[in-house]
């Protein structure tokens, strides 16, 4: 179907591997252009979980609803503006989102991270000392071992 733009939905078990005791995948189909892109939206659920397109009977369905509408939203936002860059490329919507999802970390939680990496004593106790004085606004003037 050749729309001016792309159609969004969800589908369940959509290799057919679902039965009462094994969970299949519900996944995001966006078409354009006589094309179809399928993106994981890394939820899986037993057929009595699903009906009719909507979520029922499980404990979490407030928050496989919410993650749903989340990806949903960010989907939307993207093909927006692919849109009005006047370029859709379906094909690019994954690396898009996953370009959304990168975390960014401060200072003293990557220093806390990289302590904890191996290293040697030495590393391992300037950068505890480091980690240390960061947060109280001391001054660093240097490293060394003591």
């Amino acid at each position: 179907m050749n729309n001016k733009y792309p159609q969004i939905s969800f589908i369940y078990d959509r290799r057919k591997t679902a039965t009462t005791t094994k969970k299949a995948a519900v996944e995001m189909r966006i078409c354009y252009n006589y094309e179809q892109k399928y993106l994981s939206t890394g939820i899986h659920l037993y057929p009595n979980q699903w009906k009719n397109g909507k979520i029922v009977s499980t404990p979490d369905i407030l928050q496989i609803s919410q993650t749903l509408d989340k990806m949903l939203t960010e989907v939307r936002q993207i093909l927006l503006e692919m849109i009005q860059n006047n370029n859709v490329d379906i094909d690019a919507i994954p690396e898009k989102l996953s370009a959304r999802k990168v975390k960014t970390i401060g200072f003293i939680d990557f220093c806390n991270q990289r302590a904890a990496a191996k290293s040697s004593r030495f590393q391992k106790k300037s950068r505890k000392w480091l980690i240390f004085a960061l947060p109280f606004g001391r001054k660093v003037v240097t490293l060394r071992h003591h």
